[in-house]
């Protein structure tokens, strides 16, 4: 029984997935991913990954929808948003590593998240959040998630380089709080 309902939601959660992300202009909400985060969303979602496809697909299904317009604004500020975390990222001196956890935690180190959201605020991002993706995040829990504003769009990064635009959630912000 549980091989059935693990596979039926590893066949209904990239559905609905898809059609959340298909929906035609008219409809009044729904997720709206840059093109190149679709595919990584419900490629993803395996017989294991399914609750994590289902939870993605729920925040998908809950932002507002973007028009072209706005898409193509918040991709242009990619490049900026990618180069504000570059700059304050650590390096091999010092505290500094090639990524943004404490030696031997598994934590990311709050220093490096702060730094980072000052960065993004300073290269004039709106509603910046920087931390550990939680399990309602649109990001592998436990990652460290990158959130910012550009109109009524949202860029969210996550380390190790995926990258989304996004509408915003029902309360306006683009990550919950």
């Amino acid at each position: 029984m549980a091989v059935l309902v693990g596979g039926a939601l590893a066949i209904a959660a990239p559905t609905a997935l898809s059609l959340a992300l298909d929906r035609p202009t008219a409809a009044p909400r729904s997720a709206e991913a840059a093109p190149s985060a679709a595919p990584a969303a419900s490629a993803a979602c395996t017989p294991d990954a399914a609750q994590d496809c289902e939870r993605r697909a729920k925040d998908f299904a809950a932002r507002a929808r973007l028009s072209e317009s706005d898409r193509a604004a918040a991709r242009s500020r990619l490049p900026d948003a990618r180069a504000a975390i570059e700059s304050v990222k650590c390096t091999e001196d010092g505290c500094q590593r090639g990524e943004i956890q404490p030696q031997g935690g598994p934590a990311p180190d709050p220093v490096q998240l702060e730094l980072a959201r000052r960065a993004l605020v300073a290269a004039g991002f709106e509603d910046v959040t920087v931390r550990q993706a939680r399990p309602d995040d649109p990001a592998p829990a436990g990652t460290t998630v990158y959130a910012a504003a550009v109109g009524p769009a949202c860029i969210v990064l996550v380390e190790g380089g995926s990258e989304q635009i996004l509408g915003r959630l029902p309360d306006g912000h683009c990550l919950a709080a």
